[in-house]
């Protein structure tokens, strides 16, 4: 199936994209993958050496503050729309599709990840949209403006086929960096309850998109979800059932990522006697996918994976698939970091989504 639409790129952005592509292709030609596999540890290396700073004792107040607060993680049932006020356009546009203009709204409320934050939505909506079918999208750690000249393919076709994209701006990225603070700063932390605290927050406000959909007649909700974005976006689903659910390079055990080699230093600086490592990843397990089970149908579930993936290694993602009959598995010869090269990753999605 052939993905509908153009990618711009302009001035640094389009440098950019060339270096990465070239890497990509000369890689791709010499049938070696460290130079996609160094640019996931790289970026682990420089999200540890950063919790390096902050990092401090976990304490059995922690453990057990953490273990009684445990059934508020997946719990969304007793929520309720809260309304959002339009912000505006959002930053981010679309030539026009098919021949039909694209209306883009921002949509905000109250956030409580730091001080005049808000919970931020785009919504994307076709011409001729009938209003009854709408995708969540939640993206993941490192969101950008440039990674909107991949990802627009994924928008495009939704809305191709007929879906309205209702899309999540990740706390601490885009316009809810913190003050002071560069993009991404704040949201992965080396306090324990603090990113317990922020994955279970994500999935509240992801459902406030889900309950707004709800709230304005969209019959039809589908989710699509990358990295920590579909982290959170599988634990949503455990109360609230989508139509499909679409997930890529998705986060599934945070124990892969806290226990990965690059974060050794950060980890002796938090263990000890009363928070040591199996409590430690006993209380990961809490926000991680593999412990929970979708609402969402096996059958209706696409998990699109990177076969050198450093955070969540293939075999997690098969073991994780087969465990609950996810059929619709697509790997590639990509990394965490390279998987949105790879094209066959958008024609997969197409013809997923058109099976929907």
């Amino acid at each position: 199936m052939k993905i509908r639409g153009k990618i711009y790129l302009t001035g640094k952005n389009s440098l950019i994209f060339l270096i990465i592509l070239a890497g990509s292709i000369l890689t791709g030609l010499s049938g070696c993958s460290d130079f996609r596999k160094d640019a996931d540890i790289s970026g682990l290396n420089d999200i540890a050496n950063t919790l390096l700073f902050d990092a401090k004792n976990c304490t059995e107040n922690d453990i057990l503050d953490m273990q009684a607060n445990s059934s508020l993680l997946t719990t969304f049932t007793g929520y309720t729309e809260t309304g959002f006020s339009n912000g505006g356009k959002p930053g981010w546009s679309f030539e026009r599709i098919n021949g039909k203009e694209i209306e883009a709204t921002t949509l905000i409320s109250s956030s409580g990840f730091f001080t005049g934050d808000k919970t931020m939505f785009y919504l994307f909506k076709p011409q001729d949209w009938d209003g009854k079918k709408a995708i969540l999208w939640a993206p993941g750690f490192g969101i950008s403006d440039f990674a909107f000249c991949f990802i627009k393919n994924f928008f495009i076709e939704e809305m191709c086929q007929g879906y309205a994209v209702l899309f999540y701006v990740l706390p601490y990225h885009l316009i809810r960096i913190a003050p002071g603070k560069k993009e991404g700063q704040g949201l992965i932390t080396a306090d324990v309850r603090s990113n317990l605290t922020i994955i279970h927050s994500i999935a509240s406000e992801l459902n406030q998109g889900f309950l707004y959909l709800k709230k304005i007649g969209v019959e039809k909700i589908g989710g699509w979800g990358g990295s920590i974005g579909a982290s959170a976006l599988y634990i949503l689903s455990v109360t609230r059932k989508f139509d499909h659910l679409a997930m890529m390079i998705p986060i599934l055990n945070w124990n892969t990522l806290i226990f990965h080699t690059a974060f050794a230093k950060v980890l002796g600086k938090i263990t000890n006697s009363a928070c040591n490592t199996e409590k430690l990843s006993n209380i990961y397990l809490l926000i991680s996918p593999v412990s929970y089970i979708s609402q969402t149908t096996p059958e209706r579930t696409l998990i699109l994976f990177a076969e050198s993936d450093q955070l969540t290694p293939a075999e997690t993602v098969t073991n994780f698939s087969n465990l609950r009959g996810i059929k619709a598995l697509k790997g590639y010869p990509e990394t965490h970091a390279s998987i949105l090269l790879n094209g066959n990753v958008y024609r997969d999605y197409a013809e997923f989504l058109s099976n929907m």
